[in-house]
């Protein structure tokens, strides 16, 4: 965990240790994993178990904080506090994104309020049978729609009461992560009902009402939010509504728009390095050329690279620029949802790819061939670029030759021209490395006018190198097979 998420916890633990005291609690007990911090506290009939999530994920933010109670400690049933509230009762007990000491204690103020209020129903529902085994029945029918493929093989050998057992240990968290905790949460119509946007609620939720997807508790909701009360209703405190609509960062388009931010600006920042490297190498290595060719997109290709890490290392640093009025308040959520150990391997990664595009923009350049009235500078395939130049004088050119083709490894013939220069000393360099026939006519072969008499064609690059009794890769020096 974070550091702001271990103060957090321990914020969070006073607050439950003070209420428990206010409950009269018999025993106070902490369950930590992974994903969540639980406080149970054991009353004299019920428990009641107050989460706090510390783990980012997609079926709950982190920082939420929210409450189960367990009607008879010892039974299976749980019940979050809106299965406790009358049917037209639709006020939200769930407080995402706490991000502050602050904050903490306005939502664990709000969720105490509310478990006074209804833990006397659910002391009433443990002292009566008719009211708990309903609840009990409705609760398992709920979790066995979810898990119908499985129940049905067990209803053979296994009881009822084994086959309820069963689900609320197999099935019951993941029925309450998924109909449950997800759709208060996660869903962008609950935000906006809490936000007080009814039509962008009703908007949201018609589709899955249409199709009968909704849960009870959301097809009465639905129907609320078709009245006039639904316009006036406040279902969260004004102190704890901000928490809400924070949830829409890292559920929404926010976090993907900071992303895009930031990644646009180290692809220019580095483009515009790697075009003054690439391009003060130019201007140097290229004095007197005639022809210097290169594949200009390739520089716009690679500083790529460095965007895709540079997005995630630099995002805090444009939180300001793309959320002006919520700046503070998405850092601190920012830093609650990313540890900051992913930030270090980012930003190092960021470094590295940066240095390796302005580097490979360097040889890109200086690797390329340049042509000039009497030679040639070509970078050949056993030689690092720069450290070993090669130059060629045209005068040295024994035959120019026109390939219309070239064998691949699958003995097939692959349709593509180019020309190949062979020197006196059996050097041979085929122009399909790093130029097209069109380059080669209109800018290479008019330098080559005055020293060379024909162009003889052959079909392959294998006839060609047969002339000279040897195989391609002999023939040129390196392994020139055609994929």
């Amino acid at each position: 965990m974070s550091k702001l998420m271990d103060k957090l916890v321990s914020e969070c633990t006073q607050c439950v240790q003070a209420f428990s005291e206010v409950l009269d609690a018999v025993d106070f007990l902490v369950s930590e994993n992974k994903k969540t911090v639980s406080f149970f506290l054991e009353l004299r009939l019920s428990c009641v178990e107050i989460v706090l999530t510390t783990k980012n994920s997609v079926m709950c933010p982190i920082g939420t904080l929210f409450a189960r109670v367990y009607p008879r400690k010892n039974r299976p049933l749980f019940l979050h506090l809106y299965e406790l509230m009358d049917e037209d009762d639709f006020r939200c007990c769930y407080f995402p994104f706490n991000h502050s000491s602050e904050e903490l204690h306005r939502s664990f103020s709000v969720l105490a309020d509310l478990l006074r209020e209804l833990l006397p129903r659910a002391d009433a529902m443990a002292m009566d049978d008719v009211l708990y085994e309903p609840c009990f029945a409705a609760k398992c029918a709920a979790i066995a729609a979810y898990a119908k493929e499985d129940v049905a093989p067990l209803r053979e050998y296994l009881t009822e009461e084994e086959i309820q057992t069963w689900l609320f240990a197999q099935w019951g968290e993941y029925y309450e992560m998924f109909a449950q905790l997800m759709s208060f949460t996660r869903s962008d119509a609950y935000t906006a009902f809490v936000a007080g946007d009814i039509d962008k609620a009703l908007k949201k939720y018609r589709p899955q009402a249409e199709k009968g997807k909704l849960e009870p508790y959301f097809v009465r909701l639905y129907s609320f939010l078709h009245t006039a009360e639904a316009h006036t209703f406040q279902p969260i405190p004004p102190e704890c509504a901000e928490l809400m609509q924070a949830a829409t960062y890292g559920n929404s388009n926010d976090e993907g728009k900071l992303l895009l931010v930031t990644a646009a600006f180290c692809y220019l920042a580095v483009l515009v390095a790697e075009w003054l490297i690439a391009g003060i190498t130019y201007l140097i290595l290229g004095q007197g050329a005639s022809f210097y060719p290169l594949d200009w997109l390739m520089v716009f290709l690679l500083p790529l690279g460095s965007a895709a890490f540079g997005c995630v290392a630099l995002r805090r640093k444009f939180i300001p620029l793309v959320f002006r009025d919520k700046a503070e308040k998405v850092a601190n959520i920012d830093r609650m949802v990313n540890r900051k150990g992913w930030d270090v391997v980012a930003s190092t990664l960021t470094a590295l790819m940066t240095a390796a595009v302005l580097l490979f923009g360097f040889l890109f350049v200086a690797a390329s061939p340049r042509f000039y009235t009497d030679r040639m500078v070509w970078d050949a395939a056993d030689k690092f670029p720069l450290l070993n130049p090669v130059t060629y004088a045209y005068e040295d050119i024994e035959q120019v030759y026109y390939i219309e083709g070239r064998i691949n490894v699958f003995d097939e013939l692959v349709e593509r021209g180019s020309y190949v220069l062979v020197f006196a000393d059996g050097t041979a360099i085929d122009m399909d490395a790093s130029i097209s026939v069109k380059e080669t006519e209109e800018h290479v072969l008019p330098l080559l006018d005055p020293y060379v008499n024909e162009i003889i064609t052959y079909p392959t690059d294998v006839e060609l190198a047969k002339q000279y009794d040897k195989s391609v890769d002999d023939f040129f020096g390196y392994n020139d097979v055609a994929w």
